[in-house]
């Protein structure tokens, strides 16, 4: 028996209208979904279980059929061999991760404990099981739906710029949403939980919000539209390094840095370890940026500028408002960064962390097997499961990707590529779900942007590659056999 929530049904029926009838959409669409990763578009009862499929995911899955159905997975003037090359490292990995979800638990098992959940009571022997399956079938389905996006969008920059625009409004979404949850949570607002948490295992999310008494202070973490903080702090990541790249780089509209601030201040607002983390190492890489780029000058006088604001707002605010605004600061860092390590999430964390490692140096680097064990971060939880196989094929990856992009990127592709960044930097820090759509539409925009080439200059042409031997690329230019002079060529920044 398949049913849907009623409040599902709009959802379902943009998803559907959007597949039959503007199928060309449906990237786009998918990357506005995103962020209800926790909403139940589908309910599944199977067994004594019962699965969700949410309305991402469900859209990710229509796209393969819609691709084929539509004669799109030639491609678009991409020869689909360049696209497979890039993609082979990922391949590979999907193929050795489905073989040591069956192979490894069969041949180790009982010898190694793993944890099945992130609970004190899911420790239990290795051995093949339902999370082998589903973390397999995951991995297919979700490296499918990656390649897919590449091939739709590689050679059409129109196409690539429509897919991050949607992107930036599932940012602004999902900031707004958890706006309104803090405010709602504050004053007493209506917040609709059993729209936003409807799947199975986050219907009850609105019992389990957790609350801090620090310093005499009460502090509740914010939601937004995800099952937790730290999900939610890894996705504005995402969002967070994308704009603020684009913004120090040049260029950037006014919607991509009014995401940067919103990413920003929804991370402050989260309370969470994985925000502030992610922060701290996004301030230690724009002081990098700076020094490298030799603006060292500009960073002081913006320091300069806020230290002298604050300086005029204490001046204002007196002694005593400067005091409890030191109080709150050194509260909620206390609560991010120390108190938590008496809480028992944090125990759990430890726990489930060790469990995979001691597999992972019991098998000698080989790991339990994929989808055998968890962690509590995206590299332990690779460790743990795939092994140093499995890294040293995802590495590959990057370094595919890395190459391609070595002549240079444009704003909306180093836009995508600081939130993949980003999105994976969240989490390594404590969030090990790969099964993110947002991730895995992040890695087929990265390699579609790496496989379109920029805009050519207005009036310039490409020559042959016979005469353009000894030639600089930027200065060469074929002149039509009717003009006697040189048509000069005006050089702009290609933008995709």
């Amino acid at each position: 028996m398949i049913y849907a929530p009623y409040f599902a049904a709009p959802l379902l029926a943009l998803i559907t209208l959007t597949a039959l009838f503007r199928s060309h959409r449906l990237i786009e669409v998918t990357a506005i979904l995103c962020v209800l990763p926790v909403v139940s578009a589908i309910d599944l009862p199977f067994g004594e279980g019962l699965y969700s499929i949410p309305p991402c995911f469900l859209a990710a899955l229509l796209l393969l059929p819609c691709a084929v159905a539509n004669g799109h997975s030639r491609g678009y003037g991409m020869p689909l061999r360049m696209i497979f090359r890039m993609y082979s490292p990922m391949v590979w990995f999907t193929v050795f991760a489905v073989l040591s979800s069956v192979f490894v638990p069969f041949v180790l098992a009982g010898e190694y404990p793993t944890a099945q959940a992130m609970d004190n009571s899911g420790i239990t022997p290795l051995a093949w099981g339902r999370m082998n399956v589903t973390q397999s079938v995951y991995i297919v389905v979700l490296t499918t739906f990656a390649i897919v996006v590449s091939c739709e969008l590689a050679g059409r920059r129109d196409a690539i710029r429509g897919a991050v625009n949607a992107f930036i409004v599932c940012g602004y979404l999902a900031g707004l949403i958890a706006a309104y949850h803090f405010f709602s949570d504050r004053f007493g607002w209506y917040f609709p939980f059993d729209l936003l948490y409807s799947r199975p295992e986050a219907r009850n999310i609105s019992f389990y919000i957790r609350q801090f008494q620090v310093g005499g202070i009460s502090i509740r973490q914010i939601f937004g539209s995800f099952s937790e903080p730290s999900t939610l702090a890894q996705f504005m990541l995402g969002t967070g390094f994308g704009a603020g790249y684009w913004w120090m780089r040049g260029g950037a509209p006014r919607r991509v840095k009014g995401l940067a601030i919103l990413s920003v201040a929804t991370l402050l607002a989260t309370v969470s370890s994985t925000a502030y983390a992610g922060l701290g190492v996004g301030s230690i890489l724009l002081v990098g940026h700076l020094a490298m780029s030799g603006r060292l000058r500009l960073a002081a006088f913006v320091f300069g500028l806020i230290a002298s604001v604050a300086a005029a707002m204490v001046w204002a605010f007196g002694d005593y408002e400067f005091s409890s605004l030191r109080t709150l600061a050194n509260n909620l860092l206390d609560l991010a960064l120390f108190t938590k390590r008496d809480t028992i999430s944090f125990q759990v964390r430890w726990l489930v962390d060790s469990v995979a490692l001691d597999g992972f140096l019991g098998t000698y680097g080989l790991g339990l097997g994929w989808g055998s064990t968890r962690g509590s971060s995206l590299l332990i939880h690779l460790l743990g499961n795939a092994g140093a196989i499995g890294i040293l094929l995802l590495a590959w990856f990057a370094w595919n990707i890395r190459r391609r992009l070595r002549g240079g990127v444009t704003g909306i592709t180093g836009f995508v590529v600081a939130a993949l960044c980003g999105n994976l930097l969240g989490g390594a820090i404590s969030v090990p779900d790969i099964n993110s759509v947002t991730l895995w539409l992040l890695v087929g925009l990265t390699v579609a942007c790496a496989l379109t080439p920029a805009a050519a200059p207005a009036g310039a042409m490409r020559l042959p590659p016979i005469l353009s031997r000894g030639v600089r690329a930027e200065r060469a230019v074929l002149i039509p056999s009717r003009c006697r002079f040189p048509v000069p060529v005006t050089h702009s920044e290609p933008q995709l």
